[in-house]
């Protein structure tokens, strides 16, 4: 990607999408005051939909991102595209189900309080970035909080398909994320079922920081922050600004450990506890094969479904607006 020409210092871009319900909720409580911010700092605010992201063709010095993980995560990877010189800063007006990066970034929830901090806000935080690339393909893609394949993707991957019927929205709306966890508590019955019946698993082979594990899996975790979806701490080690990758497996074993090792990954107390429990921190790259074509969820989407893929850090690639420490 040519790296876009940049403009004044006054030119912001608010990244908003307007398909999502929160979203436009969000942008009607906050419209007035950002557009006033900004006319009182002095300052050129271009609001733009998410699908017009790629038509800019020049860089702001600050790219608000209005909208949940999924916007937030097409916010950094198109920050990811430019030069260290031309990479705008990051601001977040959390509009999403979850908002889950900006609840474990310590960001103000509401949208008002959460556009006074992306306008007005001088203080950032340095964080690390995952490049994501399906070997086959050379498809990329990029993670602020997490790439994982197996139980977790095959999740997100039945609730996609369970949201499009009206019905169930209907139903699950007043749940919020705990529709996840009855997915998946429905789904890890499945996987027992099948490894009762002698059904085989998803077989990977990992190779990073000159270590090679070859195993059964349930679930593979390559994480930059903490948790999955708020509520699920396969790496409970990480933290977006160490420069460090996180790694966990979740090989099969005994079936009647699951719910243990399971409720364990919610908590983040698994590691050294379960030997199904694979936990590995390095700054190298981590190459996956798979026996199979497989979902990949990043930060909350399917972007791909590799069987050959490579993760690769990139420390200190995005500056995120932060509340100054300690306020």
């Amino acid at each position: 990607m040519t790296s876009p020409v940049p403009r004044s210092e006054r030119d912001w871009v608010l990244l908003h999408n307007r398909g999502s319900r929160r979203a436009d909720a969000a942008r009607t409580a906050t419209e007035a005051l950002a557009n006033s911010e900004a006319a009182q700092r002095g300052l050129e605010l271009h609001w733009v939909e998410i699908t017009d992201l790629d038509s800019i063709d020049w860089a702001p010095a600050r790219l608000i991102a209005m909208g949940g993980d999924g916007t937030v995560n097409a916010a950094a990877s198109w920050i990811a595209g430019h030069s260290e010189e031309r990479r705008p800063q990051l601001a977040i007006v959390p509009a999403g189900t979850g908002n889950n990066f900006a609840r474990d970034a310590g960001l103000p929830l509401d949208p008002v309080d959460a556009m006074r901090l992306a306008l007005s806000g001088e203080h950032t935080r340095v964080l690390d970035l995952l490049r994501f690339e399906e070997l086959d393909s050379e498809q990329i893609v990029f993670a602020l909080q997490s790439g994982s394949i197996g139980f977790p993707a095959q999740v997100a991957q039945r609730y996609d398909v369970l949201r499009r019927y009206r019905l169930f929205r209907w139903l699950s709306a007043p749940f919020g994320q705990y529709v996840y966890r009855w997915i998946g508590a429905a789904l890890l019955v499945v996987h027992v079922t099948a490894q009762l019946l002698g059904r085989r698993g998803m077989h990977a082979t990992v190779s990073f920081d000159g270590e090679t594990l070859k195993s059964e899996l349930l679930a593979l975790f390559v994480n930059n922050e903490r948790s999955l979806g708020g509520d699920f701490f396969p790496c409970p080690d990480a933290d977006p600004a160490d420069g460090i990758v996180d790694l966990c497996l979740l090989r099969r074993g005994p079936v009647q450990r699951y719910p243990g090792l399971f409720k364990a990954v919610c908590r983040g107390n698994h590691v050294g506890r379960y030997e199904e429990a694979v936990y590995r921190r390095g700054d190298g790259v981590i190459d996956v094969e798979l026996d199979r074509e497989m979902p990949l969820l990043i930060d909350g989407d399917l972007p791909m479904t590799p069987k050959r893929l490579r993760a690769t850090l990139l420390p200190a690639h995005l500056s995120l607006v932060t509340p100054p420490p300690n306020v």
